[in-house]
């Protein structure tokens, strides 16, 4: 693979990640809202919420699964410092 096709693969792995942090803290929010509905004890806003954070894990699920083949190749070449500098500069906040 050339060094491009390396970055390429980053860039997309970074957005994978930036997109799962959007879902992560989009849960956060929903388990808040949750914590409201109990206390008021509205169980139709409740049901909904779960059901929105189905969805999300769902989503989340979906990321991961598309993420985990990409960084596995990409790890591998880390490993054998086949990456180049900025490759490898890409990686490293990858695992940030």
């Amino acid at each position: 693979m050339s060094d491009q096709h390396d970055k390429s693969t980053l860039n997309a792995l970074l957005s994978i990640a930036c997109k799962k942090k959007e879902k992560v803290n989009q849960l956060q929010s929903l388990t808040q809202t949750q914590r409201k509905f109990i206390s008021n004890e509205d169980i139709d806003g409740l049901l909904e919420t779960i059901d929105k954070k189905d969805i999300c894990i769902k989503e989340m699920d979906e990321l991961d699964r598309e993420f985990f083949p990409i960084y596995r190749e990409i790890q591998k070449k880390y490993q054998s410092k086949e990456l180049n500098g900025e490759c490898m500069d890409l990686y490293e906040e990858l695992r940030e």
